[in-house]
């Protein structure tokens, strides 16, 4: 899809898809229970390869500041790739923490809105991430639901992940590392993305 518009007030979710080389540009109209129904393992196994990017993008001290599920893109083969480059900093050499972050409403790591200042950006990215599956697993919109006070129609395995992404603490919130070894554990065929 390359472009989506979804209202988080919906149970439907309704997006634009262009196939390429068609001009013609179709609406789909996909039903939030029937995408929760299907595989939630596609679900971890399409957030790995967008986490294993992301911890990439973070070697090279390259933070993105803008994920959100309209931010990752799927190839026809489910492969996930991070998009919207338009947010993203280079962390100066030798610095780890930075000042200001712009991520959007309901993708902010609680420690964004403090106003003492230093911030790991890489483990707001993690967060952002993390609300980013969330909000396609639940179907709930993050601006008007916390992440954590919603895992309850999660299967009890992928809720764990996502409540040690979410952690409000980001000294206690998982590294990526951390989730895709987890993801790992719980699938082991996800080992080719990683």
């Amino acid at each position: 899809m390359t472009a989506s518009e979804m209202d988080c007030t919906s149970s439907l979710i309704f997006a634009r898809q262009q196939r390429p080389g068609d001009n013609a540009e179709r609406e789909v109209i996909l039903d939030r229970s029937t995408i929760l129904r299907s595989s939630l393992h596609r679900a971890l196994a399409r957030s790995s390869p967008a986490a294993v990017s992301l911890r990439s993008l973070h070697k090279k001290n390259i933070y993105h500041q803008n994920l959100r599920p309209e931010n990752i893109l799927l190839s026809t083969r489910h492969v996930a790739f991070i998009s919207d480059f338009g947010a993203a900093c280079l962390l100066s050499e030798g610095c780890d923490k930075v000042d200001t972050w712009t991520a959007a409403p309901g993708f902010r790591g609680p420690e964004a809105d403090k106003e003492d200042g230093q911030l790991c950006p890489f483990q707001l990215d993690t967060y952002s991430l993390a609300v980013s599956m969330w909000q396609v697993l639940s179907g709930l919109c993050p601006v008007k639901n916390k992440p954590l006070d919603h895992l309850d129609n999660i299967p009890p395995q992928y809720a764990s992940l996502l409540r040690n992404l979410l952690l409000p603490d980001p000294d206690m919130r998982w590294t990526l590392d951390k989730f895709l070894t987890e993801a790992l554990e719980l699938h082991p065929d996800l080992s080719c993305f990683l």
